[in-house]
């Protein structure tokens, strides 16, 4: 059970960041441009310094497009990422993604440790301006 709430966190993260896309620009193959971030935040700041000090566990998280707004493709949810990508561009509700058995099954221990890591570095790194 406790397994399968992280899977819920991590999913619903990822998803909040992925629901509001558009799918232009290069990325890498298999990930989808959103227009969400990988920090959560739409702060200039907070982006800038998680570029800075944060940008390995970002990418290990989110994928190595994180910085353009392109999530998956590659890092360690990268099999999360792809499903999500795929529902959410058929999906007339994004909720159904985020809660689907199918991608939340793909946050796996090395995801949800990707996702702890990018938070903790956050958190530790950029405080003041991600919040």
């Amino acid at each position: 059970m406790k397994a399968l709430c992280r899977r819920m966190a991590v999913a619903t993260v990822v998803a909040v960041v992925a629901c509001s896309g558009s799918g232009d620009g290069a990325a890498p193959a298999g990930s989808c441009k959103t227009g969400g971030t990988a920090t959560g935040s739409y702060e200039a700041a907070c982006n800038q310094c998680a570029l800075e000090h944060c940008n390995a566990e970002l990418k290990e998280k989110a994928g190595s497009g994180w910085a353009t707004q392109h999530f998956g493709g590659d890092g360690a949810c990268k099999e999360l990422n792809a499903c999500l990508c795929h529902c959410l561009s058929s999906a007339s509700n994004p909720l159904t993604c985020t809660f689907s058995p199918e991608c939340l099954m793909k946050a796996d221990a090395a995801c949800i440790a990707a996702q702890s890591a990018a938070q903790k570095c956050l958190n530790d790194q950029c405080p003041s301006v991600c919040r």
